[in-house]
């Protein structure tokens, strides 16, 4: 179970091109990751509309800067813990039909825990020369 759940509903006016998506934002940058996210879109899109989830203002889903289209359909996708944190998340949409139309975009967070206390030595020129020296031998 995720400790963070955010649904947001999204419009695009018709005619909204590629070349100029409208974008919104989602998640603000903090200290959880996006573990999984669901892109509802709805009956009557029909293939005419596309999204794309930004992180850090750029595309990230899909990778090769595709778009998701269809009808009636829920796209689920689930994260790996590699995934990055820190930086917003938005969404791009376009919409080549002469009707509006809406995206639920279904968002699920997991806080990150910083390690506390993170022990770190100190080491200076001549430790860098030593291990340098070392590896030489």
């Amino acid at each position: 179970m995720s400790d963070l759940q955010q649904t947001y509903n999204y419009v695009v006016t018709a005619g909204t091109p590629v070349m100029s998506p409208t974008v919104a934002n989602a998640i603000p940058p903090g200290s959880y990751r996006v573990d999984r996210v669901e892109i509802v879109i709805p009956p009557g899109h029909c293939g005419l509309t596309g999204i794309q989830l930004w992180y850090g203002g750029n595309a990230m889903i899909p990778y090769d800067s595709g778009w998701i289209s269809g009808d009636d359909e829920v796209y689920e996708i689930d994260y790996s813990e590699k995934y990055p944190l820190g930086a917003p998340w938005q969404v791009a949409m376009l919409n080549n039909d002469i009707w509006d139309h809406h995206f639920q975009v279904r968002w699920e967070m997991n806080f990150v825990s910083v390690a506390a206390n993170a022990a770190f030595q100190r080491i200076g020129f001549g430790d860098i020369y030593l291990a340098a020296d070392n590896t030489a031998a």
